[in-house]
């Protein structure tokens, strides 16, 4: 279930990297939210169904801290984007930083395909 989700995930990255339009961004971050709740489930079950009794506990902390290291990473990727004076996006470049949060997600695409 795991490696179905990760494919899940993938798909909704993809989907959420090129909007046709607001409707199909909305569906997309769907598909992306069904496999990260998904997530939430099916792994502290593998954690507990897996790991040895005297691990179980460290294991299941482990997995919540690093529950929440995915939430404070993207926010912090945010802060990278450059913003000008009166707050519109600053190009820099051939990079406009419109294009920057695309980017920013391969990083999920790439922690799914591990």
């Amino acid at each position: 279930m795991i490696k179905l989700t990760n494919l899940l995930m993938i798909v909704g990255i993809v989907m959420c990297m090129f909007p046709f339009n607001d409707w199909y961004f909305c569906f997309a971050r769907f598909i992306w939210g069904l496999a990260v709740g998904a997530f939430t489930v099916f792994v502290p079950k593998f954690i507990t169904e897996t790991s040895p009794t005297e691990m179980s506990g460290f294991l299941g902390g482990a997995s919540q801290t690093l529950c929440c290291t995915g939430i404070l990473v993207p926010s912090l990727l945010g802060l990278a984007i450059p913003r000008g004076t009166a707050g519109e996006v600053v190009p820099i470049g051939d990079f406009y930083v419109d294009m920057y949060w695309r980017y920013a997600w391969l990083l999920g695409v790439a922690i799914a395909v591990l």
